[in-house]
């Protein structure tokens, strides 16, 4: 028997902009989550792989792959490079570290562990 996989993307920005704006990642500290009358916006948002929403979009990849009967499914390196400063992430961050996830205006700026 031969196994064949496909790439499929989930991406749900109308759900980030509509059901969960809290989901959303937001790269600044000031940010905050754009609502609906951004749907058209391009790039769309992404979802904060801290939030609820990291786990969603697995449950969804595992769902589909079940369905369509296939061996596996591979999740790569989507919405990795940003530094988030939603509330999921300031919270896991001050539980790690003691204190708010500094700001800088480029990831190479500096380091983000004491």
């Amino acid at each position: 028997m031969m196994a064949i996989g496909s790439y499929v993307r989930m991406w749900h920005p109308q759900m980030l902009y509509l059901e969960h704006p809290d989901w959303q990642e937001l790269t600044s500290p000031d940010a905050k989550p754009f609502g609906p009358e951004h749907v058209k916006d391009w790039p769309p948002v992404t979802g904060c792989w801290n939030s609820p929403f990291g786990d969603f979009y697995i449950r969804q990849c595992v769902e589909l792959t079940k369905q369509l009967g296939w061996d596996g499914y591979t999740l790569d390196g989507w919405g990795c490079w940003t530094r988030c400063y939603c509330p999921y992430c300031r919270e896991s961050y001050r539980q790690d570290n003691g204190r708010e996830i500094p700001f800088r205006k480029s990831r190479t700026a500096g380091r983000c562990r004491p």
